[in-house]
């Protein structure tokens, strides 16, 4: 089955945090990529195509990897609500209300993959 992300999501998986570990398990990124494959939504400003060719773990994977066009402009990202939840900030109209509760009720928001 596949994985549905935004472009920044994807944009993600090379990153090195400052204290030199990936942001993303190898294990994580070949179960994600390699094993089920992601249908990844264009953002305006994100060039995903040269993404994907940049960073070898997407190149590799590039036959997994289903850009979906913008059909109608949206900033709201996965990102910019997970910023938003683990600072303490408001998501009312970012996403449903039974969402944000969920997230709350079972604290992902604590979760090392958030931070």
């Amino acid at each position: 089955w596949c994985q549905l992300c935004g472009g920044d999501l994807l944009e993600s998986f090379p990153v090195i945090k400052d204290d030199g570990e990936p942001l993303w398990a190898p294990d994580d990124q070949r179960i994600i990529l390699a094993e089920n494959g992601v249908a990844c939504l264009e953002r305006a400003g994100t060039d995903l195509a040269a993404v994907i060719q940049q960073h070898s773990i997407l190149h590799n994977n590039e036959h997994n990897i289903e850009v979906i066009p913008q059909a109608a402009a949206n900033s709201i990202s996965s990102t910019v609500v997970r910023r938003q939840l683990t600072s303490g900030g408001s998501v009312k109209y970012l996403m449903p209300d039974a969402c944000a509760d969920y997230v709350r009720e079972h604290q992902l928001d604590k979760l090392p993959q958030w931070q």
